[in-house]
């Protein structure tokens, strides 16, 4: 018998899986940010790329689709393609930022949304998981670079931060699947062409998504709950809301009574209360709309 010959220490084992969907983040740069006096960024679009920000000293402050943003030291902000953006400065502040795109390796092409609809950008804040662990990881891909060692190194250390840090959102916040599971990114993806099909309208047909999925209503009512964290109605609200929001952010010259008539609501005014119950303020409050830039 040889079981004397070594100390053996098992630390991970992974069962053998069914290949599947994957999103794969492509780094495109890390930076060390540090505020030497207060000031307001531009208000800018990211069109293509992710932002990670990882406070490092101080609360990093900004504006995310005109929504205040406060995120602390022991948290992470998640930024995604299409949002309009604006950080606060403040002297003493110290950040980490990375840029990346998403790859869907399944198709070849890059994908622009990773977050479900019906995510807030205040819900885009998270506390950082395994904080002493993704501490060594960040200090690992900040070495990488400063020893200058060639670039697809820096990118596999970021896959594993990418891992860890999508890994601390509830999966009902997460519309592309970032850990394989393609069943219910497949559902998933057919109920967002479901809801975007009755956006306009505001009204989802009974039996609509049931017959889509080839589910009972029972059954629908369940992966609502579990994908979208709410009852269908409510999950196919938040859904509308939000994608109004945007609407408006990308059409500064529409009124709010245009919105609302485009959308089908009632009157401006029941447009208005849905809105504010939502995002806790007004439509007509959104911002200097025609400021942005798309």
């Amino acid at each position: 018998m040889q079981q004397d010959m070594l100390d053996v220490r098992m630390f991970a084992y992974t069962a053998p899986r069914v290949p599947s969907y994957i999103l794969h983040p492509v780094l495109m740069d890390f930076q060390q940010v540090a505020a030497v006096r207060d000031g307001e960024w531009g208000r800018h679009t990211h069109f293509k790329d992710f932002e990670l920000i990882i406070p490092v000293e101080g609360r990093y402050d900004c504006a995310l689709d005109d929504v205040e943003i406060r995120c602390g030291t022991g948290q992470f902000l998640l930024i995604q393609p299409g949002q309009v953006h604006q950080d606060h400065f403040r002297t003493g502040v110290r950040f980490l930022a990375f840029h990346f795109q998403l790859l869907n390796p399944e198709k070849s092409v890059y994908i622009d949304k990773i977050f479900s609809p019906a995510v807030t950008p205040k819900d885009q804040v998270m506390t950082m998981p395994e904080r002493s662990f993704t501490d060594r990881v960040i200090e690992l891909l900040f070495a990488s670079g400063h020893e200058g060692l060639p670039f697809p190194v820096s990118e596999g250390i970021f896959l594993s931060l990418f891992r860890l840090v999508t890994g601390a959102f509830p999966p009902e916040s997460v519309l592309q699947s970032t850990d394989g599971d393609e069943r219910n990114h497949r559902m998933l993806r057919q109920i967002m062409e479901v809801f975007t099909a009755h956006l306009l309208s505001g009204t989802l047909p009974a039996g609509t998504i049931e017959r889509r999925l080839g589910v009972s209503s029972r059954t629908w009512h369940r992966i609502s709950h579990e994908l979208l964290g709410a009852a269908p109605r409510t999950a196919f609200e938040r859904f509308r809301i939000s994608s109004i929001h945007t609407f408006m952010l990308k059409h500064p010259e529409l009124s709010v009574k245009e919105i609302a008539s485009r959308f089908n609501f009632a009157d401006p005014f029941y447009f208005s209360r849905v809105f504010r119950r939502h995002f806790g303020y007004p439509p007509s409050a959104l911002g200097d709309r025609k400021k942005a830039a798309f």
